[in-house]
């Protein structure tokens, strides 16, 4: 069975060329615009992955990874947060928050770097 991706990310363009990359490479993925949305889907899917962006319309990254820590049920997903305040020169940064350290891939990124943080989440690398 395919690995479920969640990506959450407010820019539309950026939110299709990931998931329709993703559904290329052999993943199933859905995608949402906000945060609100993210934790929604995140409790009644259960991905094995979510991809967050870090600046969000209605909440940050941030407070969405620090309410999915909190919940038994989701807490134990992983996160890749997907951020433009990443240095251009990081192909892979990190996030922390709370007591959790979690990777980051700056924008913009390319569809290889993308494979290669999902495929090493999953250990298929």
């Amino acid at each position: 069975m395919a690995k479920m991706i969640l990506v959450v990310d407010d820019d539309a363009q950026v939110l299709d060329v990931v998931v329709k990359h993703l559904l290329n490479n052999g993943f199933e993925a859905m995608g949402v615009m906000t945060g609100k949305s993210g934790l929604e889907k995140a409790k009644s899917y259960l991905p094995d992955l979510i991809l967050l962006d870090i600046m969000l319309p209605d909440l940050e990254g941030s407070e969405v990874a620090r309410e999915l820590q909190q919940q038994e049920r989701v807490k134990n997903i992983p996160i890749i947060f997907l951020s433009g305040m990443i240095g251009k020169d990081k192909e892979v940064d990190e996030i922390r928050v709370g007591d959790i350290t979690y990777p980051a891939i700056g924008k913009p990124f390319t569809g290889r770097q993308l494979l290669e943080a999902v495929k090493k989440t999953f250990n298929l690398v």
